[in-house]
């Protein structure tokens, strides 16, 4: 059985990258292979995200990420505000 991680997102790190912080939690997840400036929304970073690609950065904001995946983990990403589309679910889930 995998223990669902619910994630939201955080802000843009130092590095233009954009930072999702665990629900309840401590740890923190990203992309690597992405950046956003500074003003990027949370609407548009959704759009250009792919869930399945979602890494383990830390303990902390802005850290080196620490990278890859806990197999045992499924990273669920829940938006700040309501995605439109009924498939949004199915599309925003990433094994961690």
């Amino acid at each position: 059985m995998k223990n669902i991680v619910p994630v939201r997102f955080f802000g843009i790190d130092g590095f233009n990258r954009p930072v999702f912080k665990e629900i309840g939690g401590k740890r923190y997840y990203g992309f690597t292979n992405l950046v956003f400036s500074f003003e990027a929304s949370e609407a548009d970073i959704m759009q250009e995200i792919n869930p399945d690609n979602i890494e383990f950065f830390g303990f902390t904001f802005n850290c080196e990420p620490h990278g890859g995946r806990n197999p045992r983990n499924k990273v669920i990403i829940i938006p700040t505000f309501e995605m439109p589309g009924e498939d949004f679910q199915l599309l925003n889930v990433a094994e961690d």
